[in-house]
């Protein structure tokens, strides 16, 4: 089964509105309500951006701010797998080159049975330049928040 990665930018100031909205189960709606979506759409399924995140973490590449974990975690109680990134991952943008990447290294397991070797190559591509990006973009009080459901 596949499913949809959702990229919003979100306000920092915001974030408690999402938060509290967690418990009434009503995440979602807060998060289409504070948020932004990017210029930019991702156009492959969240399985991709999903191994693509997995993939950047197991070299070190982790994008999901430290300091803003346990908020996510507390939204996940709603929303399944959420990552919130802020202007924290601006160090490690050399590190989203796509060109710094085999292709489709960065696609692995189920997702890279589906796809050939181009197609594993404009996925890694895509997903990589989306990211980079949008963080690069990131205003000082800016947050990203991607869901994967």
């Amino acid at each position: 089964m596949s499913s949809i990665a959702s990229l919003y930018i979100v306000k920092a100031d915001d974030l408690p509105a999402i938060l509290d909205a967690v418990d009434a189960e009503l995440t979602w709606e807060a998060v289409e309500q504070y948020g932004a979506e990017p210029d930019e759409d991702y156009h492959w399924s969240g399985n991709v951006m999903s191994s693509v995140l997995d993939n950047l973490a197991a070299r070190d590449v982790i994008l999901e701010s430290s300091r803003l974990r346990e908020a996510a975690e507390t939204i996940n109680r709603d929303l399944d797998y959420t990552i919130l990134i802020d202007g924290e991952a601006k160090g490690l943008l050399d590190r989203l080159d796509p060109a710094g990447y085999e292709p489709g290294a960065l696609v692995a397991g189920t997702v890279a049975l589906r796809l050939d070797g181009e197609e594993a190559r404009h996925a890694t591509d895509d997903t990589l330049s989306l990211l980079r990006e949008t963080i690069t973009r990131l205003a000082d009080d800016d947050i990203l928040l991607i869901h994967i459901g």
